[in-house]
């Protein structure tokens, strides 16, 4: 049958006024909710008249984009609804700080339809393809734009892209391959528990009585942080994230690609040659020499400004210790008898190695096995930095722990064989300085008795 021939199935569209004064009413419900939510705008809590702008904004957009259905075709619905989102902007609360920017790209999406929409054919693909050249401009942009870069091509990334591309978040990829990918970033995580499960007859736990007597001899609070820490038994739980294929949880890997982001913000700020005031140098040193015993510097990385890299205020002051107060959250009831004590934090850095360095170790001469990878996930290729133990609210236990923001090498053994993390030869053929540090093997994924320090 020919087309000619088909009956026509589409459904036919609304009126114009019948759009306008749906979008009318969406616009004055936006309006209204705007001017509540602005009024009663508070940057800590949310109240009641919070909760009503933003009851009035979804029920007003959801109005916008009906109106937008009933006729597609005709721009004023489209401007309008753009002046919605525009207005409810003001009624989101304060601490919803993304929903603003989604409500601005919708504004600035049904705007530019609405433009194509009002214009001639000719006009409308002459837009088209503008804002196909700019999209694309504007990745070479972003590719160009990481420092060193032209003076020229600074201006227009900063003045004249970023509005577009921050809100879409493309540009991150682009500028985090260019001009040579860095490593990634995993967080290892060492939660350490206190067993109180045996109590006594008189219901005590024998925890709480070994508390008591230990701040009776030493004369300080049985509550006080760390009067428990070297007599009562303990477990860890060891947490990395993310790991493939466990964080890989769908067809196109959101939750781990969203985990790798968490641990990106732990190495904003970091400087890779951190030069210290001289006493504080000094003192840092001191620290980690009296630890080069049990854990050595890194055969690596050259010079100690390479090995201590203690992050910006943000990272060591709001993120890190977020971190741990979420874990303390989580796990609090993991089980019963356990309770939640400590978590010790490592950013560790996976490098990418050079294909030069890799091979079969099989297949190489023996004097240069030692300077060969088998795998990108060789034990070796992992780089851990500890950024401090925690305490359930986010204190920091101990600000100056020796190892404190300094690398915990992990390296083969001189004639060792490559292993992967886990394997039963492993702490055979490598030294893990994690492993010494934390007094637990960070390898396995269950609740392990943590043993004496580990010496390898």
């Amino acid at each position: 049958m020919s087309l000619e021939l088909q009956p026509d199935i589409a459904e036919p569209l609304a009126e114009k006024s019948v759009a306008l004064r749906w979008s009318i009413i969406g616009l004055l419900l936006c309006a209204a909710a705007g001017g509540i939510g602005y009024v009663s705008r508070d940057p800590e809590n949310l109240n009641t008249l919070n909760r009503v702008a933003v009851g009035l904004l979804f029920l007003g957009s959801f109005i916008s984009g009906c109106a937008l259905t009933l006729r597609w075709n005709w721009y004023l619905p489209w401007f309008l609804s753009s002046v919605s989102a525009l207005l409810g902007t003001l009624a989101i609360p304060l601490p919803w700080d993304s929903i603003p920017l989604l409500y601005h790209g919708m504004m600035l999406v049904t705007f530019i339809i609405g433009l194509l929409v009002a214009c001639f054919t000719g006009i409308r693909r002459a837009i088209i393809g503008g804002m196909i050249c700019f999209h694309f401009f504007g990745i070479s942009m972003s590719i160009l734009s990481p420092p060193p870069s032209p003076w020229a091509v600074f201006q227009i990334w900063q003045r004249c892209l970023t509005w577009w591309f921050d809100p879409i978040y493309i540009n991150n990829a682009y500028q985090f391959y260019a001009p040579d990918p860095g490593p990634a970033n995993q967080l290892w995580f060492c939660i350490e528990f206190f067993k109180t499960d045996s109590t006594s007859p008189g219901g005590i736990s024998n925890e709480e009585k070994a508390r008591e007597e230990f701040a009776r001899l030493l004369g300080m609070d049985k509550q006080a942080p760390g009067v428990m820490d070297d007599l009562a038994p303990k477990m860890h739980l060891w947490i990395k994230m993310p790991e493939r294929p466990r964080d890989y949880r769908d067809p196109l890997g959101i939750t781990y690609y969203r985990e790798l982001a968490l641990t990106e913000y732990t190495y904003q700020g970091t400087n890779a040659n951190y030069n210290a005031f001289p006493t504080e140098a000094k003192e840092i040193e001191r620290r980690r020499q009296a630890m080069r015993s049990r854990i050595p510097l890194h055969n690596e990385l050259l010079y100690p400004t390479m090995q201590y890299r203690p992050p910006s205020n943000l990272v060591t002051q709001m993120i890190v210790p977020s971190y741990a107060r979420h874990l303390a959250h989580k796990y609090e009831n993991i089980k019963p008898g356990l309770k939640f004590h400590t978590v010790r934090i490592y950013r560790v850095m996976h490098r990418i190695i050079e294909p030069d360095v890799m091979g079969d170790p099989k297949n190489l001469k023996e004097d240069s096995r030692e300077k060969r990878y088998s795998s990108v996930y060789e034990p070796s290729t992992y780089q851990p930095f500890f950024l401090g133990e925690f305490f359930a609210d986010g204190t920091l236990k101990d600000p100056a722990e020796p190892m404190l923001y300094w690398a915990l090498p992990i390296s083969r053994k001189l004639n060792g064989k490559f292993c992967k993390f886990g394997d039963d030869d492993y702490y055979s053929n490598y030294i893990d300085s994690v492993r010494t540090h934390a007094g637990s093997d960070h390898t396995s994924r269950d609740l392990i008795e943590v043993d004496k320090r580990f010496d390898n």
